[in-house]
Parts: C-alpha cells; structure tokens; sequence
C-alpha cells in the first residue's frame, strides 16, 4: 500500500547510492527530515540555493565559507556559502561559475547537485526546475 507520505519521497527526488530495505513508514520519516534547497533566480540570471530552518554553527556545513567545491551533473563549480537567520545559502562565486551553473541547468532534464566536502546529495526533476528554467529564458 502506497501512502501520500511514501508519495512525497518519491517526489522529494532523494536518490541513495545503495537500496535500503525499510518500511515505509520509516521512508516517510526520512523523507521529512531531508529537505530539498530551492533554487532561485535573482536579477541578472544570478542562481541561488537556499535552505531554510537549518542551526547555523551546529557543524561545520552551516558556518559561512568563502570557497566550497560543488558537482553539478558532474561539472565541478565553485560557490560562496553562507548561513545566517536559520538559512544555508549557495552563491556562485563569480559571474563565469553562475554562467556554467545557468548551461548546465538548461542543457540538462534534470539537475544532481553533491556537496563535495559533506558527501551531501540533492536531485531536481524537470518538473521542479521548470520555473527556474523558464526564468531563464
């Protein structure tokens, strides 16, 4: 039996590495205590990642860092990181990693994002970059 919670991890687009055998209703835990950053755009096609009711300082992936290292379907960009207010934030560093993160989500279907240092993974459908991508354009 399918419940919406095990439908929101379906959709929440959480990919691991290796099959897990649990029941679903642990698959509904896990699924509300990983959440999803939201992309946006900025003025001038700048993109963000942003996730929000994180404690900043609890580790050191919410502390503010200057230069971090991220995968985008594989291509290595470089981002700002900051938290602050309860909000994690990634910012291109500069315009050209902005402008190859911009290629590299309207070339793709889907966009996979791995935190390099913290072994973190975040996976977006097509239906989920839709609005970013058409903000693009």
């Amino acid at each position: 039996m399918v419940t919406n919670k095990c439908k929101t991890l379906a959709l929440a687009a959480l990919v691991f590495a290796a099959p897990i055998s649990v029941s679903a209703q642990t698959q509904a835990v896990l699924a509300e205590s990983i959440a999803l950053p939201t992309l946006s755009v900025l003025s001038g096609k700048q993109l963000k990642l942003s996730l929000a009711g994180v404690e900043c300082g609890q580790n050191e992936y919410f502390t503010d860092k200057a230069n971090v290292s991220i995968l985008a379907n594989g291509t290595p960009l470089e981002f700002s990181r900051t938290c602050h207010d309860s909000v994690l934030a990634f910012v291109p560093i500069n315009r050209s990693e902005n402008d190859l993160f911009v290629e590299i989500l309207l070339k793709g279907r889907n966009l996979n994002l791995r935190y390099m240092a913290g072994a973190r993974s975040y996976a977006y459908n097509d239906w989920q970059l839709a609005p970013v991508k058409e903000a693009l354009r």
